[in-house]
């Protein structure tokens, strides 16, 4: 450097003048301001590449918009790097492709492969839950934001409303998921911190309310109700599923026929319906397979064992046993999810062991060695289990609690004497969502409608009738009936005649084998004839 590193000065690049030919002028270091023909005036540093050392240019920028100054700055921070043994070139180019990729990593694009990988690890129904709280709640506000730049106060700050509208369930579970977003963006190496870690705690925790369920002495007033009901028979069967086998509604409700194997009597369903995304074998007992067998000409040609009433080809939705029972009186004091608790306090209180008891209600065990022995272990324990819950059911069916080691809980149900049972909302009933065929029309002195339930039980009377003499006609069958007061006198003959009931008969129940399954096809009685 023969003239020393302040060579030029702000006047002389001020006024550099083009000449016929592009020149430069040096100020030391291997610091150029080159001056084209066309009057532009360019910072130049010149360099050995260490690799190859051979010489090379890396520009630093347009005067005036890089000042004398500025460009001496960034050509000394060049020269640290080149002492480093890094080429500057190259240098530059990872920095400008970590800057793009800082950019280009947006809370939503790390969000989106975050639930890529979550998939394989829960179900499919809870999987969409997650999508679609991040898509609704953070995705719009914080979803283009990049990742480095995430902070807490913007993410509090986008929560924040959820938690004043008492949200606070959602909050809690969109606070832990956007956690995991952000751990899996620094195990990644997309972000150096994660800054969202203490992020639940500026916010109110939820309150923990237990699903409403009934005592264990309730349980032959819900079978009278849910015997007396109105309700459609693939929903009754429904709620009954879930009792015998103790399974989640959501479970319950996509039960497949191909999950079903009657000959091992059990049904296993796969990894990807469950919550915990692990399989899980249910032994059935005879009630359960009963249920089947019901619901075999109903829906046994199709995929799901309970299709859904708009749509077949789609299973029942999991909320319509909880519309089904909140008809039947038990709004606020039941639930479907609450057939399970049920179902635990029953076998706990009776004297089986707990842990078959979690393995029933597949609450998973976290030592996976002891789970894989539960599992193998426990099915037999389980089956002989379910056998004894499912025959319980069935006497509660009768009107009367059975006896439990030794203590009787509670006395004979009949319709005079119940206490609790809870008045089905008759307004809201409506089988079929339709009028049936030969129902009363308006104004035809009926005082009482024949709904279909009353229609499917007098179908079940006859059939009963029938196979314990055979030969009987429908038409004998039916005085019969009359005879043991189980049928009042009409003014309109015409809803007890034989062809009325003959297509009901063959469709709901000559094909299938109904005994024992009280709640699901009801009976007519001198106390509650048609």
């Amino acid at each position: 450097m023969g003239r020393g590193i302040e060579r030029l000065s702000d006047l002389e690049v001020r006024q550099a003048k083009p000449k016929d030919k592009e020149y430069s002028l040096a100020d030391g270091g291997n610091l150029y301001l080159r001056v084209k023909t066309t009057g532009s005036k360019v910072w130049v540093l010149n360099y050995y590449r260490p690799a190859t050392k051979q010489r090379a240019n890396i520009g630093l920028g347009s005067y005036p918009d890089v000042s004398l100054e500025k460009a001496r700055k960034e050509a000394k921070a060049l020269r640290v790097v080149l002492g480093e043994g890094i080429d500057p070139k190259e240098h530059r180019e990872d920095q400008e492709r970590e800057k793009t990729e800082q950019y280009a990593n947006t809370f939503e694009h790390i969000a989106r492969n975050w639930l890529t990988l979550k998939k394989g690890k829960v179900s499919p129904a809870y999987h969409d839950k997650i999508t679609g709280r991040l898509e609704k709640y953070i995705f719009p506000k914080m979803g283009k934001t990049p990742i480095h730049k995430v902070s807490a106060a913007t993410t509090i700050g986008i929560i924040t409303p959820l938690a004043t509208d008492e949200k606070l369930e959602t909050v809690k579970k969109i606070c832990r998921w956007i956690n995991e977003v952000m751990i899996y963006a620094v195990n990644t190496g997309v972000a150096h911190a994660n800054p969202l870690s203490g992020i639940g705690k500026a916010f109110r925790a939820p309150k923990v309310t237990n699903l409403p369920t009934l005592r264990p002495d309730e349980l032959p007033a819900l079978m009278y109700a849910i015997q007396h009901s109105n309700t459609k028979l693939v929903t009754r069967c429904l709620i009954e599923w879930q009792m015998h086998t103790m399974v989640r509604p959501g479970e319950a409700a996509g039960t497949r026929w191909d999950e079903i194997d009657r000959e091992k009597k059990e049904w296993t369903i796969p990894a990807e319906r469950m919550k915990k995304n692990k399989p899980h074998i249910v032994p059935l007992s005879e009630q359960a397979l009963k249920l089947l067998t019901v619901l075999n000409p109903v829906s046994g040609h199709r995929e799901f064992v309970f299709p859904s009433d708009h749509n077949p080809r789609k299973s029942a939705n999991s909320q319509s046993a909880n519309r089904a029972l909140a008809r039947m009186g038990f709004h606020g004091r039941l639930v479907s999810h609450g057939l399970r608790a049920l179902a635990s306090t029953t076998l706990n209180e009776t004297g089986f062991d707990s842990d078959v008891i979690e393995a029933a209600l597949a609450h998973v065990d976290k030592n996976s060695v002891r789970a894989a022995y539960n599992r193998a272990q426990y099915l037999e324990r389980r089956r002989k289990m379910m056998g004894w819950w499912s025959d319980h059911i069935e006497q509660c069916a009768t009107g009367k609690m059975p006896h439990a080691q030794g203590k009787r809980h509670s006395a004979s149900l009949t319709p005079d004497n119940m206490i609790g049972i809870p008045k089905p909302d008759t307004d809201k009933i409506n089988i079929d969502n339709k009028k049936q065929r030969g129902g009363p029309r308006q104004g035809a002195g009926r005082k009482k409608e024949v709904t279909f339930t009353k229609k499917l039980a007098l179908v079940n009377e006859v059939t009963l009738l029938q196979r314990q003499q055979p030969g009987l006609t429908q038409e004998d069958a039916l005085n019969k009936l009359k005879s043991e007061k189980k049928i009042k006198l009409q003014y309109r003959r015409t809803y007890l005649t034989p062809a009325h009931f003959s297509k009901e008969a063959k469709k709901i129940l000559l094909e299938s084998e109904r005994e024992g399954i009280l709640s699901v096809l009801p009976r007519l009685t001198e106390k509650d004839p048609l």
